[in-house]
């Protein structure tokens, strides 16, 4: 019986000690994406900004992009002219 009783306590050790390491893989694990997350955190105002930089450089030169060639500026809704000699522009005319 006290055989019994010491294999039980020492089986019984054995899954404690096994639960513990895995406790601590988890925490450990847990920590790690706590850090991660804390890290994009910090990049995310920068990030932001990068956007709205985008945005506003796009706002600029897409459309003188899209009016470099007739058919896109006949889609935009303007005209495809000769301004000066041997220089073709998109011409946005007023009414």
């Amino acid at each position: 019986m006290a055989g019994d009783l010491l294999r039980a306590s020492n089986h019984t050790q054995e899954v404690l000690r096994k639960a513990e390491d895995a406790r601590s893989d988890i925490m450990r694990q847990f920590w790690a994406r706590e850090q991660k997350l804390d890290r994009f955190k910090t990049r995310l105002p920068w990030l932001g900004l990068g956007a709205v930089v985008l945005a506003l450089v796009l706002t600029v030169t897409l459309p003188r992009f899209l009016a470099s060639n007739a058919s896109m500026c006949a889609a935009l809704g303007a005209s495809w002219t000769t301004i000066t000699t041997g220089v073709d522009a998109c011409v946005f005319y007023q009414r």
